[in-house]
């Protein structure tokens, strides 16, 4: 009898799929593909929703770190105008000197330049995000600066710590090298001008 019914339900696999039975099958097979594909496109969709995210953040990083640049630049530049202003005037003073004057003015003052942005930035990879063009002014710019930071420290820590009662009875000595400082603290204000052009101006492409 167990046989029998084995038989009956093998029978019953093998038999043709009637029209109900193939409806149902396609119906089953419709909702799962429909099902499916609604999970495909969920996932696809959170994707771009998370990627957009990620780019909007990312844009308004660069547009903040950029913003802090241009205005370090500005400050930096107008330092580096007041500082080519100073070096204008001892200059000529010191040429005015008779060579046994003794100089008694100020010969070298304090400029309040900053880096802090452009560090901040490259820490957090915003120059990464940065066109060539831009990111090359950027660096020449800053690079140009920190020269002429270094050769204003080594100036002055020379002129207060090793010879400066000598150079302050022989004035003229030091207008050569004030001349080279002058002369690096122009180069270093064309590179900060350029840079600042590059900032304003739109981005390669657009």
């Amino acid at each position: 009898m167990r046989d029998d019914k084995m038989r009956a339900q093998m029978d019953q696999a093998d038999a043709p799929e009637t029209p109900l039975r193939g409806a149902r099958s396609r119906a089953w097979i419709g909702r799962a593909a429909f099902e499916a594909a609604l999970i495909v496109f969920g996932l696809v969709g959170a994707l771009l929703i998370d990627e957009w995210r990620d780019t909007r953040e990312r844009n308004e990083r660069v547009r903040a770190a950029l913003a802090s640049i241009d205005a370090e630049l500005e400050a930096n530049r107008a330092a580096l105008q007041s500082a080519i202003a100073n070096h204008d005037t001892v200059i000529a003073s010191l040429q005015a000197s008779t060579p046994s004057a003794i100089y008694q003015e100020v010969i070298i003052s304090g400029a309040p330049f900053s880096a802090v942005a452009w560090d901040a930035a490259r820490d957090a990879g915003v120059t990464n995000e940065l066109d060539h063009t831009t990111l090359l002014a950027l660096g020449h710019a800053y690079r140009a600066l920190a020269e002429y930071m270094a050769a204003r420290t080594v100036f002055t820590n020379y002129l207060y710590t090793n010879d400066l009662p000598a150079l302050r009875h022989r004035p003229l000595a030091l207008v050569g090298w004030l001349n080279d400082l002058r002369g690096q603290a122009r180069g270093a204000e064309k590179r900060l001008a350029s840079a600042l052009g590059a900032l304003a101006a739109p981005p390669e492409g657009h």
